[in-house]
Formats: structure tokens, C-alpha cells, sequence
């Protein structure tokens, strides 16, 4: 593999997440430049060169380069990052780099104009009504939004304060705990079937998909995924094509280009798909970093880097493992901790059937309700190999029932 000694690949939101990218690109002989708000993001650290500046604001990573050290960037690297992909994309526009736009990346982030401009093109049914910051828990009456319906923030990440509305007792506790609100909300309709999610790419204006995951989730109304199903293209070809030829469209409508992505959408029994969102960006949750590649076999943002140097790209479905994966979350709610299996012992049940295993619950830890992606992620994470769907699903139960739990009230 040639070095790239010389060249400098940038971070915008250098979190945890941000690891995988910035090593890979090391491994290739990039220098990494991190920015984010938070001086105690680990992605600085990581990096070759941390800066500590707001990313809200894409002039505040722009001013930097005035006295600019280091090799011309020859990309920004895509990580998980919610609502201020923007920013990357404002970079790409002022610097000239290869990658997502400013105006790709904001019909991304904001989940209205995103409705609006997809609905416009026959792309995207059901309504979608903005709740403007500050207005009164009176917008929420059944005749201003029909039940049952999905009640989310207009920006940032899908795992953060998503409800699902389906009667009038649940619309009246939400009136109480969230308005008047101080961000913008959005109330759409609830689509029909099973929620799916999606990574892949999009280079030179052709999509392609790489896995395409089956979500678990939990009951209304926090529905939080709790687990991912890999989907084998092999077996069901069919709807990797029916959603390649639909997201491609989706794609072209936003202006979606240069750029690794990641989406949900919601799908029947007759392959009727809705999208829910869609971002120029890699998933989080130890999907791009890790799950992806097992069930694959490939790195995403080794893909991108190979994209950005002009290789040419490999067939990905080729690569794709014939074995069924799933990933976990330790989705255990309303107990209290009372023992927790070792490794060994899990090794010992599983063999080669668990491929990682993170857990980061302790004895006499009370676990509630699971209400956002980022108090389930906390817990830890699992990997299981499996002959099918069912398998993977009792395999996933006996991984569970080795821990000892005593229910608590709700």
C-alpha cells in the first residue's frame, strides 16, 4: 500500500466514534487534524492534531487554515455526526474537497425540509407538520394532528427523542414533559411494516449498498432499536435491488454525491418502502466500525479512502458473508442487576458463535425504561453469529438470561 506522508485528512466531531475513521486513516499514512467543541473529546487526542473550536459554525474550522501548518486537506473523513454535518458540508464547498455539500448535508439534518423535498418528488408520503420552538402543548390536539403519530426534534440524531403517539393518554404525558418546547419538533405519520436500516455509498453519483439491517425495537412509545439482523443480498436480492433503485432516487433528489451513508426506512409485505431519514454519513453504534465489516468482510471508510484516490472500487456484494450476525444491546428494563456472566462463561455457551462481547453493567445496577439511543449504548454491546433469524433471536435470549435480574416498578 503507498504512504500518503504528505497528506492530511480532516475530523469534524472528533467523539468516541470518531476512533475507527481517524485510525484507518492513519494506518494509510494520513495525517489526521481533529476540531470539535469539547475539549475533552477523546477524537483530539486521537488525531495528529486536535483543535478545539465551536463546529456549529463552519467558519470558526475555516479560519484555521489562514496559518495552516500542515499538508492542503485532502478530505474531510465521514464519522457520526448529527446535526452538524452541515458544517462538513461547508468545508467541502469553501475548500473545494471531494465530498457531501452544504446544501446536500442540510436537507439531510433538517427533517422537514428533508419531508418537504422528497414528498415534492412523489418520494415521501404521509404528512409532516413543524412544531416551531416555543409554541404551546394546544399544537398537539387531535385536530391539529391525526392519531396516531410520531413526535421527533426537526435536527440531529433519529435515536434522540423519537416517540411514537398512538393514543390520547400518551399525547397528553408528552404535552406535560416536553412543551413548551426549546428546539423545533415535527409530528409525522406512522408508516406500516418493518424497520430496516441501511449503509452504503454513494460515489460519482451511482448508489451502491453494502448491508442492509434488520431492526429490533422496542414497544411504544420510545420504539428505541435495541439489535440489528444482517440481511444476506444473496438471499433476498429482490429487495436489495427494489431499495437500490429507490434510494438511488432519493439520492439524486438531495444531492447526495461523494459520500458514504447511512439510512432507515420502513418497509411492508408487499416491498412498499417509506423512508424515515437518511445521512451523508457512516452509522454509530458500533455498526460502521465493527458489525458492518464482520458480516461484509470489508472497512466502509477504507472504501472512502479508496474512493478519494481515485482506485477503483471493488464489487462489494461479492464480499458479502453467507453467515447471519446479529448486534445487541443489552435491552434489559425495569431490573436490577444481580449477577453478571463472565466472559469465559459466555465463551464457553456460545464458542465461536460470539464473535465480541462489551458489557459494561455491573452488579447491582438498576437498568429503566430504555428512552434514548445513548442510555442503551452506555451499557454495552454484543455480536452473534447464528444459521438464521431464528437462531440468532434465541441465541440472543440465552446471552441474556445468563444475567440474574429482579424486576423493579416501573
Amino acid at each position: 500500500m503507498s504512504t500518503n506522508l504528505d497528506k492530511t485528512a480532516l475530523v469534524i466531531g472528533a467523539s468516541s466514534e470518531s476512533r475507527y475513521a481517524i485510525e484507518t486513516a492513519k494506518k494509510r499514512g494520513y495525517k489526521v487534524v481533529a476540531f470539535d467543541g469539547n475539549p475533552d473529546a477523546p477524537g483530539l487526542s486521537w488525531a495528529d492534531k486536535g483543535i478545539v473550536t465551536d463546529i456549529r459554525d463552519a467558519n470558526n474550522i475555516l479560519e484555521h487554515f489562514n496559518s495552516w501548518d500542515m499538508p492542503a486537506p485532502s478530505f474531510v473523513l465521514p464519522v457520526p455526526i448529527g446535526r452538524y454535518l452541515t458544517s462538513t458540508g461547508s468545508v467541502n464547498d469553501a475548500l473545494g474537497l471531494k465530498g457531501i455539500s452544504h446544501k446536500a448535508a442540510n436537507l439531510c439534518t433538517d427533517k422537514y425540509e428533508f419531508h418537504c423535498t422528497l414528498a415534492d418528488a412523489g418520494l415521501r408520503n404521509g404528512y409532516c407538520m413543524l412544531i416551531p420552538a416555543g409554541d404551546s402543548a394546544d399544537i398537539l390536539s387531535t385536530d391539529n394532528i391525526p392519531l396516531p403519530f410520531i413526535l421527533k426534534p426537526r435536527f440531529g440524531s433519529g435515536s434522540r427523542g423519537v416517540y411514537l403517539v398512538e393514543n390520547v393518554e400518551q399525547r397528553e404525558a408528552l404535552k406535560l414533559e416536553l412543551f413548551p418546547t426549546d428546539e423545533d419538533f415535527i409530528a409525522e405519520t406512522v408508516f406500516e411494516g418493518t424497520e430496516y436500516g441501511v449503509d452504503g455509498c454513494i460515489f460519482d453519483g451511482q448508489l451502491e449498498i453494502f448491508l442492509i439491517r434488520k431492526k429490533l425495537i422496542t414497544p411504544p412509545p420510545y420504539r428505541q432499536c435495541v439489535g440489528y439482523l444482517s440481511v444476506d443480498c444473496r438471499v433476498y436480492d429482490t429487495f436489495y435491488t427494489k431499495t437500490t433503485e429507490y434510494l438511488s432516487k432519493v439520492a439524486n433528489t438531495l444531492g447526495m454525491n461523494h459520500c458514504l451513508f447511512h439510512c432507515d426506512f420502513m418497509c411492508d409485505n408487499t416491498l412498499n418502502i417509506n423512508l424515515i431519514e437518511i445521512s451523508a454519513r457512516p452509522s454509530g453504534h458500533n455498526l460502521h466500525n465493527m458489525f458492518t465489516p464482520m458480516v461484509t468482510g470489508f472497512s466502509m471508510i477504507d472504501r472512502y479512502i479508496d474512493y478519494m484516490e481515485g482506485l477503483v472500487p471493488a464489487t462489494i456484494n461479492s464480499r458479502l458473508s453467507g453467515s447471519s450476525m446479529l448486534i445487541g444491546y443489552f435491552d434489559m428494563e425495569r431490573v436490577q442487576v444481580v449477577s453478571v456472566p463472565t466472559r469465559l462463561e459466555l465463551e464457553n455457551s456460545f464458542a465461536d458463535d460470539l464473535l465480541h462481547y462489551e458489557c459494561n453493567i455491573s452488579l447491582g445496577d438498576i437498568l429503566d425504561t430504555i428512552e434514548n439511543g445513548h442510555q442503551l449504548m452506555s451499557r454495552g454491546f454484543y455480536i452473534l453469529k447464528g444459521s438464521d433469524e431464528a437462531d440468532l433471536l434465541r441465541k440472543k435470549q440465552e446471552l441474556l438470561s445468563h444475567f440474574g435480574v429482579l424486576w423493579t416498578r416501573s
